[in-house]
């Protein structure tokens, strides 16, 4: 979907098979694809507090996993989510050994959040939040039965001295259906499934942060508003009549962001040279 290319640095190749760890998402998928060259230097074994974690794929199933390694700009560099000590084996037979004791830490956005419907038939002011909910659990009816686009606008401040070897992402929690994400202004990317987290390193600054959050839900909600209005006062034009019936009501589908949203910070170490 992205394009993105990883060059791996955690295989091994036993009796004719390449085992390769892959931390896949709900539904997710990657291509691996071989080359035909030589292997370079590259990792074959890691342990988690003396237990192997590969090539055995002894541990549970959790958002992140626990060690990620690849390589960048000609350097392998692993990425951390969970404490304990690690023990990395080489191919040419060299070690390494990481100790963490909180590599990842989650912080709240907890300013407050502004929300703004860009649609006509949406309400004219600007909302302040101070929980994100879905826009049907709202009484005014102009933002139960809203289709279209909101959007979102908060803040949240980082120290310089956080900031130093961390990899920074933004946890929107659960998105109702789509969202699109600038930080400070910058394009930061699309979100469409779970889980709805976006890498915002590059985007990010030492002090105050603005993220702006646009979301957009589908029509279900409209449709079913419409259908207590006169054809004059509707909004939409449809020969679909499926949300016009005595369980409208309970096709309701829930919209916007729901949930925290958090910043995390995960520590990243440079392992070495290729």
């Amino acid at each position: 979907m992205t394009g993105e290319t990883r060059s791996i640095s955690v295989y091994k190749e036993v009796g004719g098979f390449t085992y390769v760890p892959l931390h896949l998402n709900p539904e997710g998928s990657v291509f691996v694809v071989f080359r035909d060259q030589q292997p370079g230097k590259h990792l074959t074994a890691i342990e988690k507090d003396g237990r192997e974690i590969f090539p055995d794929a002894g541990m549970a199933a959790s958002k992140f996993p626990a060690i990620e390694c690849f390589n960048a700009d000609g350097k392998t560099v692993a990425r951390i989510s969970q404490p304990g000590t690690y023990a990395l084996q080489w191919s040419d037979g060299s070690e390494n050994s990481i100790t963490e004791e909180s590599p990842l830490n989650e912080y709240p956005v907890s300013s407050m959040v502004d929300l703004r419907f860009v649609n006509p038939w949406g309400p004219a002011e600007t909302l302040k939040l101070e929980d994100l909910k879905s826009w049907t659990e709202f009484k005014d009816k102009k933002i139960r039965y809203y289709s279209g686009p909101g959007e979102y606008s908060m803040t949240f401040n980082l120290e310089k001295e956080s900031m130093n070897g961390k990899r920074v992402l933004l946890d929107l929690g659960n998105v109702q259906e789509i969202a699109e994400v600038w930080i400070n202004n910058n394009h930061a990317g699309v979100c469409w499934i779970a889980p709805f987290i976006l890498d915002i390193t590059g985007f990010v600054n030492a002090g105050e942060n603005k993220v702006t959050v646009t979301v957009v839900n589908s029509w279900v909600n409209r449709l079913i508003g419409d259908s207590y209005l006169s054809q004059e006062q509707r909004v939409t034009r449809t020969n679909v009549k499926k949300f016009e019936g005595a369980d409208k009501e309970d096709l309701i589908r829930k919209s916007g962001l729901i949930g925290d949203v958090k910043v995390i910070m995960m520590n990243e170490r440079v392992l070495g040279g290729l």
